[in-house]
């Protein structure tokens, strides 16, 4: 998705079993526009993450590679 819609990604999941049994791996991470993984937590530690974006970086990418202009124009009807 990061790479799609020009823009990071914050993926986030819990970490341990919650209450009904069902276990979760954590290793939430941060991916780049570009999609290069920043920074991952580690599989079934609990943990946080964090990573500095760059906002201008990222313009001067969306410029470079304009895809939004490949859009596809569609209406949602009822």
């Amino acid at each position: 998705r990061a790479i799609e819609n020009q823009c990071y990604v914050v993926a986030v999941n819990c970490c341990g079993t919650d209450g009904k049994g069902i276990e979760y791996n954590g290793a939430s991470m941060i991916i780049d526009f570009k999609g290069n993984i920043i920074v991952a937590a580690d599989e079934h530690k609990e943990m946080g993450i964090v990573a500095e974006l760059n906002a201008s970086e990222l313009n001067n990418f969306r410029e470079a590679f304009p895809s939004f202009m490949d859009a596809d124009m569609f209406e949602i009807k009822r």
